[in-house]
């Protein structure tokens, strides 16, 4: 232990002089070399009371590497959360935030199959539960996820690639009151705006934690099958480290991407949430309000995932 103790000690020293003694002998040839170009000669003890400078100039420049640091900031802290962080996610929605979903989905996936504006209006009137919007505390929106619950007859038709997402109809969507036998249910979109921002990294881990809960809250008693077309590049990575099953390859579809599904049970939720944030506190759940706190009581940082564990025999 002694000499593990030196040597901490030692090691960073050892950097600091070695630096130290490059950035001087990098200044001494700049500036012998400026003095040779103006042809100047400088008297002894000028040389010596230049060199001298240069030195402590140069520890001066090489300071910062005698200190240790405790973290990469950039890497491991968690998006930045303000005094004024508050989330909500309504379901049902509104006209105002379903025009809003459709004006990001279109944003979003417009270079894909999608289902239709006035066909999602039509299998919204059948079902107003299969759209979730997010907001913030004044009420702008940030987000949205869809989920379906389907029909046999089109799960198994787009499972096979023979039909796209703007295929459904509102005769392929079980009515809210049928939502309890659902065996199929189409995981349709996921987005947030500004994605590539911290903002929009903190509002998708929010957005990810609320569609969890969503899934415990209305599914995972019937066990449906939970599938989804991944679109883009990025709802491809999502899916894949979400563990979801990879269940029909691009090139054999009519929409050029891979399908994925997985079984919705209590275990398979609750193994995800285990890994995720807990946002409990920071979003409101229009769906479960009795399980997080009002604004006024203040906001708190979400507690970090639990330490990995065997996944469950569906997610491997």
């Amino acid at each position: 232990m002694g000499k593990a103790h030196w040597l901490k000690i030692l090691v960073p020293r050892r950097e600091f002089f070695v630096r130290s003694a490059g950035t001087a002998l990098a200044i001494v040839a700049a500036v012998s070399a400026a003095v040779g170009i103006a042809d100047v000669h400088l008297p002894q003890p000028a040389i010596i009371a230049l060199i001298f400078a240069i030195f402590i100039v140069s520890a001066l420049i090489n300071m910062r590497s005698l200190i240790s640091p405790n973290l990469v900031v950039g890497k491991t802290m968690l998006p930045e959360l303000t005094d004024d962080f508050f989330v909500r996610v309504h379901c049902p929605c509104d006209s105002r935030l379903t025009s809003e979903a459709k004006k990001l989905a279109k944003l979003c996936f417009s270079a894909t199959y999608t289902i239709a504006p006035n066909v999602y209006d039509l299998l919204r009137a059948k079902n107003p539960y299969i759209l979730a919007c997010m907001t913030d505390s004044r009420g702008n929106f940030l987000g949205y996820f869809d989920m379906i619950p389907v029909k046999e007859t089109f799960a198994l038709q787009l499972k096979r690639g023979k039909i796209t997402e703007e295929d459904i109809t509102d005769e392929d969507v079980l009515a809210a009151d049928e939502m309890r036998h659902c065996k199929y249910l189409f995981i349709a979109g996921l987005a947030v705006h500004n994605p590539g921002t911290q903002v929009g990294a903190r509002n998708g881990s929010a957005m990810v934690w609320a569609m969890l809960k969503y899934l415990e809250t209305f599914y995972v008693s019937q066990e449906p099958v939970a599938f989804a077309v991944a679109a883009t590049k990025t709802g491809d990575e999502l899916l894949q480290k979400s563990k979801f099953n990879l269940d029909g390859n691009a090139a054999d579809r009519r929409d050029k991407s891979n399908f994925y599904s997985i079984v919705i049970t209590r275990e398979e939720v609750r193994w995800r949430l285990n890994r995720s944030p807990d946002w409990t506190g920071l979003c409101l759940l229009d769906w479960a309000p009795n399980v997080t706190t009002s604004r006024r009581s203040g906001p708190r940082r979400p507690r970090l995932p639990k330490a990995w564990a065997r996944a469950p025999s569906a997610a491997v």
